[in-house]
C-alpha cells in the first residue's frame, strides 16, 4: 500500500460486495480520482431530483468567502483571511443569513419532491476563507492546531444547525463532502487529528436529526474515514430495480437504522448501483 503521508497517485480500490461481506476487505490500492462534475445542479442523472443550494460552498460565502458563481460551477477569486487570529472570536452563524433562509424556504416549498442538500465539511469551508497551504502549516504548530480545531468545531456546530433546519423543512438527503481535507491531501497524521476529527464531530452532531433521513458521504471522504479507521462500513444491497443513486438514497432514508452511506459518487453519470456502503461512526 502507498505511504498515506505522501500524495497518492491514481490506483484502484477493490471492494468485496458479496452477500456475506460484513466489512470492507483489506485494501490493496486506492483510487482517489472522482468522475467529472458535469451534472447540472437543476437535476441529477436526468431524474429531475433537485440539488440545492444553487451555489457551491454556500457556507463559505456566508462567512465572506470570495467565491464567484460561474454558471454550473463556482470559483474562488481570493482568500479573505491571512491567519486564524482574524476569526478567533468570530460568531459562526448560518441561519441568520438571507441566502440560507432562502434555501430552507425552497426546501419547505418543494418537500414533496426528492431533493439533495449539498453541505461542505468544516475544513473545506475554512479552506475557502484562508489559503489551505497556510492551514496545513497550522497543523504543525501546537498553539495554532488547538485554535484550528476549535474553529472547525464552531463551523461544524453552525453547519449542524443548518442541516437540522433543512431536515425539519422537509429535506431527507444530505450530501457531505470535504474536498480540501481528504487524507491524500493532508496526510494520515493531520487527517486523523484535524480534518477527520472535525468530519466525525459534524457527523455526530447531525446524528440525532437523521431518523428519517440519510447523509451521503462523498467517495474521497469515505475513503479517508475508512483508512483512518474512524468508521465502520458494510455493504448495502438494494432489493428491486433502481435507476440512480438517488433511488438508493431514498430507500436508505426510509430505514431509521441507516444514517450515513458512502463509497460512491452521486455525480457519476454511469454509477455502479451495487457499490453502496452503510457507514457507522465508531
Amino acid at each position: 500500500m502507498a505511504d498515506r503521508d505522501s500524495p497518492l497517485g491514481t490506483i484502484l480500490i477493490e471492494l468485496d460486495m458479496s452477500e456475506d461481506a460484513k466489512t470492507l476487505p483489506k485494501i490493496n490500492s486506492i483510487d482517489w480520482t472522482c468522475p467529472s462534475l458535469e451534472t447540472e445542479r437543476a437535476g441529477i442523472h436526468g431524474t429531475g431530483h433537485l440539488i440545492i443550494p444553487a451555489w457551491q460552498n454556500l457556507e463559505a460565502k456566508v462567512y465572506s468567502g470570495r467565491i464567484q458563481d460561474k454558471g454550473s460551477y463556482s470559483e474562488l477569486s481570493s482568500y479573505c483571511l491571512k491567519n486564524l487570529d482574524q476569526i478567533r472570536d468570530m460568531d459562526f452563524d448560518l441561519l441568520s443569513d438571507s441566502r440560507i433562509r432562502e434555501v430552507i424556504h425552497l426546501i419547505a416549498d418543494n418537500k414533496d419532491k426528492p431533493m439533495l442538500l449539498e453541505v461542505e465539511a468544516p475544513f473545506t469551508v475554512l479552506a475557502a476563507l484562508m489559503n489551505p497551504m497556510d492551514l496545513y502549516l497550522c497543523m504543525e504548530d501546537k498553539d495554532q492546531e488547538d485554535l484550528l480545531i476549535r474553529i472547525l468545531h464552531q463551523i461544524a456546530d453552525a453547519s449542524a444547525e443548518y442541516i437540522q433546519a433543512c431536515l425539519e423543512a422537509g429535506c431527507r438527503i444530505i450530501s457531505l463532502a470535504d474536498p480540501a481535507g481528504t487524507m491524500n491531501l493532508v496526510g494520515e497524521k493531520c487527517y486523523v487529528k484535524i480534518c477527520g476529527e472535525s468530519e466525525i464531530y459534524l457527523m455526530k452532531r447531525c446524528r440525532p436529526y437523521l431518523r428519517n433521513a440519510i447523509t451521503h458521504i462523498c467517495r474521497r471522504m469515505s475513503l479517508s474515514l475508512m483508512l483512518a479507521d474512524l468508521v465502520k462500513m458494510h455493504p448495502y444491497h438494494s432489493v428491486g430495480r433502481v435507476r440512480s443513486h438517488m433511488d438508493i438514497l431514498i430507500r436508505m432514508a426510509d430505514d431509521p437504522e441507516i444514517l450515513f452511506t458512502g463509497m460512491t459518487c452521486i455525480h457519476n453519470k454511469k454509477p455502479d448501483l451495487n457499490n453502496s456502503y452503510v457507514i457507522e461512526v465508531k
